[in-house]
């Protein structure tokens, strides 16, 4: 884990100074994620100076495992995905590829149609598997060549700049 390593760092050019933390709303309210991500930053051994705002950097400071105990200066980045309803990254990227355009919004809706009618057993067993296999139907549907790869070359591939959603989620992240 980064802080892990930061803490034991000696070289001062290798330490982590930006932290972002990338968390599944699920079902959860932002001040449930907030709260969530503040006992990580506890547990990680961060104090921050103010309270964490969600898609917000926060200055804090960790302490170096040295001799004497020196602390070294973080900032933090929580980001919480969909950050309007609950749900994860998944549901994030279909709602994302839904504002493309009428017919990207169609195959979402018609491959989220789909999905709801597939009963539980055998295939979608655990109700996380149902908005992966969401966000898996649209992306074979949008390029069906994309079927037999990597979903990370796929996601990749996706000109997510353009879209809007996608981009104030990520916004902050220019800050780095």
């Amino acid at each position: 884990m980064a802080i892990e390593r930061t803490k034991a760092e000696h070289a001062q050019a290798s330490r982590f100074e930006r932290f972002v933390l990338l968390i599944d709303r699920d079902n959860r309210t932002i001040e449930q994620a907030r709260e969530m991500i503040e006992g990580w930053c506890n547990n990680a051994g961060i104090t921050v100076a103010t309270a964490l705002t969600i898609g917000q950097w926060t200055h804090g400071t960790i302490q170096l495992s040295k001799t004497p105990p020196e602390p070294h200066g973080i900032s933090v980045l929580p980001i919480v995905l969909p950050p309007t309803q609950e749900g994860c990254l998944e549901v994030f990227l279909a709602e994302a590829l839904r504002t493309i355009g009428e017919d990207d919004r169609k195959i979402v809706d018609g491959c989220r149609g789909l999905v709801a009618a597939i009963p539980d057993q055998p295939y979608l067993s655990e109700p996380r598997f149902r908005p992966k296999a969401v966000i898996g139907a649209t992306l074979s549907i949008m390029s069906p060549d994309w079927v037999f790869g990597d979903l990370d070359e796929k996601l990749i591939a996706i000109e997510w700049e353009k879209i809007q959603d996608a981009n104030a989620a990520y916004e902050r992240l220019g800050d780095l």
